[in-house]
């Protein structure tokens, strides 16, 4: 046990090393009136400017870290911002936006919100922006309504793949729904490429590859649109931007416990999330029930396959 500590006191260490020699980085005017770094970020402020930069893990910079520099901005600051490839879209807020490098690292926290569930949560500095009116215009016009299945398939927690839907369940979701909506499907690495910024994830995917036969399943169901062939067909358009423009005029989701169950939240309609394992599922009231502060989204939680379709057939049949 000592040793353990010692371990993960050093890699704090380090690690937070490392983050003040990013803050010390961004060549930052002074004077400053504070400046503060965590595992992955870093936040200086003068009276009139805020420089935010953010490199972890992409379900808490939606939930922590955007949401604390929106609130800055709305609050009076000028905000630069800094982060990985792909981010600008998230950050149109921002007075400057720069892009730099393209790896995130496993991590949470702020200056502002050090948990992202609601017993210990802060939400006094706190605003979620408005992602459905910045990005409500869509080039695509499509003859039924969108509903849209986000997906994943990659080691969680040191583990195998828990939160995902099954080939059999992703089958029976498309008999059901194909007739009456465009289906869109979202699975990062489907076509075992790196199609998002690498937090980690990429690496566990290609270790599952194979796994999930979900393309076999897609080719039986024509109409649905996979993701990644809708972002070839917009090459000017980034992976963020064209998730945004198209859940802004999109009200009906099917999600997982992670990053694309927060990301649908941003918008208004019904988020359908199926989670069976994280720290979500320690309230038995679930976390997500707070998610709606997001955008308005109505999110339904569930945890098995079975609560997954009925649930579907219910809410958008």
């Amino acid at each position: 046990m000592p040793q353990i500590f010692v371990f993960w006191t050093v890699f704090a260490l380090l690690a937070n090393l490392a983050f003040s020699k990013l803050c010390g980085e961004l060549n930052i005017p002074l004077p400053l009136e504070s400046c503060e770094s965590t595992f992955c970020s870093c936040y200086c402020l003068n009276h009139t400017h805020a420089y935010v930069a953010y490199y972890g893990e992409f379900g808490y910079e939606l939930i922590l870290h955007l949401p604390y520099a929106y609130y800055l901005q709305h609050e009076g600051w000028v905000v630069k911002s800094f982060g990985p490839t792909g981010t600008r879209p998230l950050y149109y807020f921002s007075s400057e936006h720069v892009e730099h490098g393209s790896k995130r690292f496993v991590c949470g926290g702020s200056p502002a919100h050090s948990n992202l569930h609601p017993n210990l949560f802060n939400f006094s500095q706190w605003r979620a922006p408005p992602f459905s009116e910045v990005y409500r215009h869509l080039e695509t016009v499509y003859d039924k309504p969108l509903l849209m299945i986000h997906n994943k398939y990659t080691e969680e927690w040191g583990g195998p793949p828990a939160n995902f839907i099954d080939a059999s369940t992703l089958n029976t979701l498309l008999r059901l729904l194909t007739d009456r909506y465009k289906v869109i499907y979202v699975r990062p690495g489907i076509y075992k490429t790196a199609d998002i910024v690498d937090d980690g994830q990429i690496e566990h995917m290609n270790r599952h590859i194979g796994a999930l036969d979900d393309i076999s399943v897609l080719k039986a169901h024509p109409s649905v649109s996979v993701f990644q062939d809708l972002l070839k067909s917009t090459p000017h358009t980034s992976w963020n931007e064209l998730q945004m423009r198209l859940h802004a005029n999109c009200r009906h989701k099917i999600s997982v416990q992670g990053g694309s169950s927060i990301l649908s939240s941003f918008f208004p309609g019904i988020n359908l999330i199926y989670a069976v394992k994280g720290s979500e599922m320690f309230d038995k009231q679930y976390d997500f029930r707070w998610y709606p502060r997001l955008g308005n989204a109505t999110t339904v939680p569930v945890h098995t396959y079975k609560l997954l379709i009925s649930a579907a057939q219910e809410l958008f049949l």
